[in-house]
């Protein structure tokens, strides 16, 4: 395991933002590159992680060698990857294993919230509770898309259902963090009860948000770690690259 027995480690990443061509300029930079300076930055640290999360928009265009190509560099850390779609991504997109996993103590549960068509998200939330309401309490993480809560209120990074899911989640409070990606803004919000909200960094571009604004380039870009502790504590850092 990542750090002893009593712990484990996820490494979220995000918002990778592949193109069809290595090295082809995706929104202003190299997302290739990006991301391998993110990924050279964590194995420079000496850890292993148990899982690695990744929160969608693997691609910018669906290209199906741009998944090859992330599932590759993540296959290389030598940990399980589950993984969800995002809006840039095709619905089939493959990448990693099951949505479920169990690491330690805890479970880490994706669900979709991209829809062919639309830049912000949709969650069925009953047929997520379906799901959480079939397997046992012990501690969970769900991993989305889209955020059901952020610093932005630009109709892009809206998630419809999230004042369901949230009313849902504040009664069932073994569900302890909701990862998401989308924005490109690494925030750490409260959510109801114990709940807190982690909206990871793109590996490839940073944006700051403050209501409707958007600031390209501020922020920073890299990922987040995650540790879970088996007494369903949750200690969260970012790593920046």
């Amino acid at each position: 395991m990542g750090q002893d027995a009593a712990v484990v480690t996820l490494l979220h990443l995000s918002d990778t933002h592949l193109g069809a061509t290595p090295g082809g300029p995706v929104m202003e930079c190299d997302p290739d590159a990006r991301l391998a300076t993110v990924l050279a930055a964590w194995t420079a640290r000496g850890e292993s992680a148990d899982l690695v999360v990744h929160s969608g928009d693997v691609t910018d265009d669906e290209h199906p060698d741009a998944v090859r190509r992330v599932d590759e560099a993540l296959v290389a850390l030598g940990a399980p990857v589950l993984a969800v779609g995002g809006n840039h991504d095709a619905p089939t997109v493959a990448l990693g294993g099951p949505d479920t996993a169990e690491v330690g103590a805890w479970r880490v549960l994706g669900a979709r919230t991209a829809r062919p068509g639309q830049i912000h998200g949709t969650l069925d939330v009953p047929a997520l509770l379906h799901r959480l309401d079939a397997l046992d309490d012990r501690p969970t993480v769900l991993v989305v898309h889209h955020p059901p809560r952020s610093r932005s209120t630009h109709e892009w990074f809206q998630l419809d259902g999230a004042d369901a899911l949230l009313d849902a989640l504040a009664a069932r409070p073994h569900v302890r963090a909701v990862l998401s990606g989308h924005l490109h803004d690494a925030f750490a919000l409260p959510g109801p009860g114990d709940l807190v909200l982690l909206g990871g960094p793109s590996t490839a571009q940073a944006i700051a948000h403050e209501g409707e604004a958007m600031r390209f380039g501020e922020g920073l870009t890299g990922a987040r770690v995650v540790r879970l502790h088996d007494d369903g504590r949750l200690e969260h850092e970012l790593l920046e690259a």
